[in-house]
């Protein structure tokens, strides 16, 4: 994912976990470890999708086309949602104790 911050572009990678109705939760690939975040739509410039055949590049915005985050949502890691109980099952796995929010303010 390609993210604005401020004047600044982020690139982010990682493995979709579960589509939201306001964003993605993401295990994201760090240098020094892996870390569940959560990534509001209105920092997200571009999406790719590499592992999704057909959809490539998408342009997401501030508001996520239902159409588009429905097609997601079937083929996220998590495509009914986490619960808590999970949620928290894979952070401590992590070594986390909450999701980090990016552009949530």
């Amino acid at each position: 994912m390609r993210l604005k911050k401020g004047i600044h572009v982020r690139l982010l990678a990682g493995e979709l976990l579960e589509v939201r109705e306001d964003g993605f939760l993401v295990n994201v690939d760090n240098k020094e470890a892996r870390q569940i975040q959560f990534v509001h739509t209105s920092v997200i410039l571009r999406a790719e999708f590499a592992q999704f055949d057909g959809f490539g590049k998408q342009a997401i915005g501030a508001k996520l086309d239902v159409s588009l985050r429905d097609k997601l949502r079937v083929l996220s890691r998590f495509p009914q949602g986490l619960s808590s109980e999970l949620l928290a099952a894979l952070l401590s796995a992590q070594n986390q104790t909450t999701v980090e929010n990016i552009g949530v303010k």
